[in-house]
């Protein structure tokens, strides 16, 4: 009975080994869903705080310029190896409160490929007359 107990913890030790060497890939249905959003989270709260690389500021454009402008800025930066960027396109002060640059620029920077993910920056980064993006790598 003793050959078969350290038999049992020989395996368990081979087992050990297997799983440090090959660990579970994430994603597994085991996972709890809290975790993912708490991870989710982080990353987002990470992402505020890196530093903007290069800002694009659309004050007086149409619409049109805008997207226009914004898609070749995205562009250049990425070909730059910049990280993030800031995008400002007014808060609409000066045409009853409502910016009519806000949502065509960030619908566009939500759907371009060359971007991960975007956000609202603090105040002093331009807080709801701008929006920040991440840029995906080549």
């Amino acid at each position: 009975m003793a050959a078969r107990s350290q038999h049992g913890d020989s395996n368990g030790l081979e087992w050990v080994k297997w799983l440090d060497k090959y660990p579970p890939p994430l994603g597994t249905k085991d996972e709890d869903p809290t975790d993912l959003a708490l991870q989710k989270q982080a990353q987002h709260t990470a992402y505020r705080r890196l530093p903007i690389d290069e800002e694009l500021d659309l004050h007086g454009c149409t619409v049109e310029e805008a997207i226009d402008r914004t898609r070749r800025f995205i562009e250049t930066a990425r070909a730059k190896g910049l990280r993030k960027v800031l995008v400002i396109h007014g808060k609409g002060n000066h045409n009853n409160g409502e910016s009519l640059l806000r949502t065509p620029v960030r619908s566009l920077l939500a759907s371009h490929p060359g971007v991960g993910e975007t956000g609202t920056p603090n105040r002093t980064n331009g807080g709801n007359g701008a929006v920040w993006a991440i840029l995906r790598d080549r």
